[in-house]
């Protein structure tokens, strides 16, 4: 279902003013995959979805490929909102059930997005398995259960 909506987003809703990113977990790669590497990736595809908004924000993403090191989560957040205020919208879509848990990544994650959300137009679609902690960060949200049938599984 989230390849689905990417699809449809990118060819209907993408321009220059709407931004749609898709961060999908991989349970395979839980070492590489925490709230910064994760909002990096959202960074990425926003900026380049519009090089000229990279500009101000390439300096200092040089000074870190240069010294070999990697932004803190507040200095990618900080990027991100900066980066984020040049889109009147953006879609997000994750598959929050494989992201790791380790360190509370999926919460801390989602904590950012929401803290996202008060300041700008960011619409938010998660797709996950029923696992309860997750179902318990969404009580509040429109859900939309989707079960395969046997027919499908055939």
């Amino acid at each position: 279902m989230a390849a689905i909506t990417i699809d449809h987003l990118l060819r209907t809703k993408q321009s220059n003013t709407i931004g749609v990113v898709y961060i999908l977990c991989n349970y395979k790669m839980y070492a590489d995959q925490n709230t910064i590497s994760l909002l990096a990736a959202i960074l990425k595809q926003l900026v380049q979805a519009r090089p000229s908004i990279a500009e101000p924000i390439s300096h200092p993403h040089d000074n870190y490929t240069n010294r070999r090191t990697r932004p803190l989560l507040e200095e990618i957040f900080r990027v991100l909102q900066f980066v984020l205020n040049h889109y009147p919208s953006v879609y997000v879509i994750d598959a929050v059930d494989e992201c790791p848990d380790k360190g509370g990544t999926y919460s801390q994650l989602l904590a950012k997005l929401r803290d996202l959300q008060c300041k700008r137009d960011l619409r938010l679609m998660v797709t996950s398995r029923f696992i309860l902690d997750i179902v318990a960060e969404f009580k509040l949200m429109p859900m939309l259960e989707v079960r395969a049938s046997d027919a499908d599984m055939e």
